[in-house]
């Protein structure tokens, strides 16, 4: 099964030295997802939703069969619950515009963690600076996981939004998120999920984590770059006033007013990435192949078996709990920067992430300016763990 995954993502093919270990950040791409897209800007291109004539019609309908597989891909109730964006970056910002300059107004609290990325940080902190909220933090454990406790003690009636990661992008740690959407509801919050780690490990079941928003990437999911999707409960979306206005966003306008469509439509202003949606359902239906349950496993044991050994060497601190439940495997080593090692590692082709891991607050929990992030897809294999172990063990 392991060669034949590999063989499907032609990047692996043709650099057969290659040792990608980045997948946190971007996934490689399978041939079928290529083909897509390929195919699409070959045979069918055109545009949608404007025209009458066959390739439009065409490219519509191809449109919307993602959107219904998206909607399938994450058990969503109605498929008008499925926005297109940018990627999930867009997407929380698209609520917190949206929703948030609706909702949230001074003396108002929202409830995030010390563990999320920064595009579940930035767009809450301008938020709460434009309309004089409050920007609460639940503090990361001893154990690089959510304190639950202290995320209990700091929801109020003041909470109006908790936006949370389902798993952390530096120490693959995994929120319990069906409880603490239920926590949030019992205060009378609504619940944003960062979906962008999580999606490509685990089977997403909206309806019964019971989130009223869920973002996610194309690209992190072995998709296109360029795409993303954002899930809301209908009520809430049809409520919400339009992030971006455009082209095909609107049934009537006038010199003084404009009347916009449902959602989808309303939060998909401009022409839209087509290319970008066909590849996704490309991703959607190549994930849908695979034993994703044992992949996963697969993945852990690879990164386990890694952790064991380096856990072993005096000089090197790791930063995840154990045994890990996600492919992110994280640590700082002493006798060389992470910065020189992922120089020298380059050389051979052996490609990782170091730095602050776009996360500041987890840094300072860390403690560390840096560290060297090891994240997997399904295409890795005992190979690849042993080329990075090699590498590392010659520059010590």
């Amino acid at each position: 099964m392991e060669e034949d995954i590999r063989k499907q993502f032609p990047q692996l093919q043709i650099h057969q030295d290659l040792v990608y270990l980045d997948s946190a950040a971007t996934t490689l791409k399978p041939q079928s997802v290529i083909d897509s897209i390929s195919k699409f800007y070959t045979h069918g291109y055109a545009t949608t939703s404007r025209a009458v004539y066959s390739a439009s019609m065409k490219a519509t309908e191809k449109m919307e069969a993602s959107r219904m597989a998206v909607k399938e891909f994450l058990n969503a109730q109605k498929v008008e619950e499925i926005i297109f964006t940018q990627g999930t970056t867009h997407s929380i910002n698209m609520v917190a515009y949206a929703y948030g300059r609706k909702h949230i107004a001074k003396g108002d609290e929202i409830l995030i963690t010390e563990m999320e990325h920064h595009a579940n940080i930035l767009p809450w902190q301008q938020l709460c600076k434009e309309v004089g909220a409050t920007l609460k933090f639940a503090v990361i454990g001893d154990n690089f996981e959510l304190d639950m406790e202290d995320f209990k003690k700091k929801l109020s009636s003041k909470t109006k939004l908790v936006a949370i990661t389902q798993m952390s992008n530096i120490f693959g740690s995994i929120n319990p998120i069906k409880e603490i959407a239920k926590l949030a509801h019992s205060y009378g919050a609504v619940c944003l999920v960062d979906g962008a780690q999580s999606t490509a490990h685990f089977s997403i079941n909206v309806q019964e984590l019971d989130v009223d928003f869920f973002c996610f990437s194309g690209h992190k999911i072995y998709g296109p770059t360029g795409i993303g999707v954002l899930y809301g409960k209908y009520h809430l979306l049809e409520e919400m006033d339009p992030f971006v206005t455009g082209g095909d966003t609107v049934d009537k306008v006038t010199k003084s007013d404009s009347i916009y469509y449902s959602p989808p439509k309303k939060f998909e202003a401009g022409t839209p990435h087509i290319a970008g949606v066909i590849g996704l359902k490309a991703a959607i239906d190549f994930l849908k192949q695979q034993d994703r349950g044992k992949l996963l496993e697969k993945k852990l044991s690879l990164l386990n078996t890694l952790a064991n050994k380096l856990q072993s060497k005096n000089s090197i601190e790791l930063y995840n709990s154990f045994p890990l439940k996600t492919p992110i495997l994280t640590f700082y080593s002493k006798k060389i920067h992470p910065l020189d090692l992922a120089t020298l590692l380059d050389i051979k082709q052996i490609y990782f992430r170091t730095g602050k891991l776009c996360s500041h607050l987890s840094m300072y929990h860390a403690k560390r300016d840096s560290l060297i992030r090891l994240s997997l897809g399904m295409y890795n294999n005992q190979e690849d763990i042993d080329a990075f172990l090699n590498a590392f063990n010659a520059l010590l």
